[in-house]
């Protein structure tokens, strides 16, 4: 059995376990809208995994992955179904580059 003292120490490194998973789950995060610089002005907003994605007056919906360097999105688009897209990802700062593309968090 343990002693009152063992089991406030085994509950302090529990905690602390906790709470390091959680921060190291959440720097990946990238939720928000990001916008493009460039004349397409395409535009991402991230939510938790999912995503959607606006170009040329056209939004689709989607879930992503991040991949160390690449951001993995899959959407489904009607007639044609599901569709994967892979591009190279980094981030700068607040903003992220896609496809050497630089979109502006908003």
């Amino acid at each position: 059995m343990l002693k009152n003292s063992h089991k406030k120490i085994l509950s302090i490194l529990m905690i602390l376990v906790m709470i390091l998973s959680l921060s190291a789950c959440s720097g990946d995060r990238i939720d928000g809208t990001y916008i493009s610089n460039d004349a397409a002005k395409q535009k991402f907003t991230f939510k938790d995994n999912t995503v959607t994605m606006s170009a040329f007056g056209l939004n689709v919906d989607g879930t992503f992955e991040l991949n160390d360097t690449q951001i993995v999105i899959t959407y489904t688009i009607p007639i044609l179904g599901d569709q994967v897209w892979r591009a190279s990802f980094s981030k700068n700062g607040k903003n992220l580059i896609i496809s050497g593309t630089e979109f502006i968090k908003q």
